[in-house]
C-alpha cells in the first residue's frame, strides 16, 4: 500500500499526527494578543520613538506585524542552531 509502518516510519507518521494535533489545538484554542494603547499623562513619546513604534506595528506581506516577524525570525534562528543562542 501507499502507507508502510515498519520500525522507521512508525516514528515519523506518530510525529506526523501530533503535529496536525497540535495545530489544530493552536488553531482552535489560542487567540492573538491584543494590545492595548495606555496614555501617559506625564510622559509623551518622543518623536523618534513613535516613528520605530509606527514602523513596528507595520504589517508584512506574510500578515504578521514587523515586531512579530522578528520574534519568529529569532525563534527560527534559536531552532536552527539547535538551541546554542540560549545557552
Amino acid at each position: 500500500g501507499v502507507f508502510r509502518i515498519n520500525m522507521y516510519t512508525a516514528p515519523a507518521y506518530f510525529m506526523s499526527c501530533v503535529i496536525i494535533v497540535t495545530l489544530v489545538v493552536i488553531t482552535l484554542y489560542f487567540r492573538d494578543r491584543v494590545r492595548i494603547q495606555t496614555q501617559k499623562d506625564s510622559k509623551k513619546k518622543s518623536s523618534r520613538r513613535a516613528a520605530i513604534d509606527d514602523h513596528a506595528n507595520r504589517m508584512t506581506f506574510v500578515g504578521l506585524t514587523v515586531y512579530d516577524c522578528c520574534i519568529f525570525g529569532c525563534m527560527l534562528l534559536n531552532v536552527a542552531t539547535k538551541g546554542s543562542i540560549g545557552s
